[in-house]
């Protein structure tokens, strides 16, 4: 049986993962303040690399938004629906 999405329906499932990601980075991005506040240059940049790659995920999530035609503002605005 086939489903079918509207596109509402695919933008809020984008923004539901784009905000778990979103949340994961900025933990990330507080544990790599940290490390480098505390002169942990190996941690700071290992941390870092994990934050860049959900920081390309986030990027790649955008991008499909704009190639289906949702307005990024519209996005944005789902993703933060809760906050």
């Amino acid at each position: 049986m086939e489903k079918t999405l509207t596109l509402a329906e695919i933008r809020d499932k984008l923004a539901a993962h784009y905000r778990v990601i979103f949340d994961r980075w900025y933990l990330l991005m507080d544990e790599a303040k940290v490390s480098n506040l505390d002169g942990d240059e190996d941690a700071y940049r290992a941390i870092t690399r994990r934050a860049d790659k959900l920081s390309d995920n986030m990027d790649g999530i955008k991008i499909a938004v704009g190639v289906l035609g949702i307005d990024l503002a519209d996005f944005q605005s789902s993703v933060n629906a809760d906050r």
